[in-house]
């Protein structure tokens, strides 16, 4: 009797922990669901989770643009250094072909290309030059294509050395705009700005995709219904459970995708939008990740 009686209680737990798992599940998919619903009314959510990237996306390009670098090959020697054009000291001749580029991290460049700027800045020919205090400068030529760019304002640093020419220099001005951003102020004048006839609702985004998430196995009994009433029993449980599960996979694929890009405020990139709508099912299909540029 006790044996029956312990076997009944473990019973009821089990019972009691799957309906907790059950009641965690739909809740889960409840809350992401209202917040998707809420999204599509929620403009000011969407237009301060734009408002927070545009800013931190121009603090990050701000950043990456205080630091030019480059690199020139050919017959050079000499060097020169400045604290802005009023404190240059230095000597140096070069005839050389080489490409300034805004710094040694590669990956980062994107973020010029992104930002519609130019990465390489290439120059060739033969220059002459010496510096002294005050801006006191004597050059063979004008010509700013033989040489590497330099600003009024910048720190910089070269070394010319037999057959490589190196430069290092720091925009001054763009760490005063960089620190003006921190206080949303843009000086420059090269911060990117929401462009109103570009909608995105990265709110809506990121519900969706939780929703994709927890609920992309629902597409196993809908495409398996769906296969039963147009083919019958047979085709449901081996072509509608395959399509079932292929469907599944891709939508929870594109579900962790959109969480993670949900900044970005994507259009749907599955059709139907949500695993919640029988009516479109017909009409699945799987689009290309609107990547947008514009703000």
């Amino acid at each position: 009797m006790f044996q029956i009686e312990g076997s009944r209680k473990a019973q009821e737990r089990e019972t009691m922990r799957k309906t907790r798992c059950m009641k965690w599940f739909a809740g889960v998919v409840i809350a992401a669901t209202f917040w998707t619903a809420g999204a599509r009314a929620a403009d000011p959510v969407n237009t301060a989770f734009v408002g927070a990237e545009i800013y931190l996306w121009n603090r990050l390009a701000d950043f990456t643009e205080i630091l030019q670098s480059g690199v020139a090959i050919g017959p050079c020697i000499g060097g020169e250094f400045a604290i802005t054009k009023y404190g240059t000291v230095g000597a140096y001749v070069a005839n050389e072909q080489g490409v300034a580029f805004p710094h040694f991290i590669p990956p980062l460049w994107i973020i010029n290309y992104l930002d519609d700027q130019q990465i390489f800045t290439p120059h060739k020919g033969l220059y002459e030059t010496r510096a002294f205090i005050n801006d006191h400068r004597w050059e063979n030529t004008p010509m700013e294509d033989v040489r590497f760019p330099r600003g009024p304002w910048d720190i910089r640093a070269q070394v010319a050395a037999g057959l490589i020419h190196i430069s290092l220099s720091v925009q001054t001005m763009q760490v005063y705009d960089f620190l003006a951003g921190l206080i949303c102020f843009d000086p420059l004048a090269d911060d990117q700005a929401r462009d109103p006839t570009a909608p995105r609702q990265p709110a809506r985004q990121l519900g969706r995709g939780v929703v994709n998430i927890v609920a992309g196995v629902v597409e196993i009994p809908v495409n398996m219904n769906q296969i039963n009433e147009e083919k019958g029993g047979f085709a449901a449980v081996s072509y509608g459970l395959a399509r079932g599960v292929w469907r599944t996979g891709v939508r929870m694929g594109v579900g962790v995708l959109e969480v993670v890009t949900f900044p970005m405020g994507w259009e749907p990139i599955i059709e139907p939008e949500f695993p919640f709508e029988p009516t479109k099912a017909t009409n699945w299909r799987v689009s290309q990740p609107a990547f947008r540029r514009q703000y």
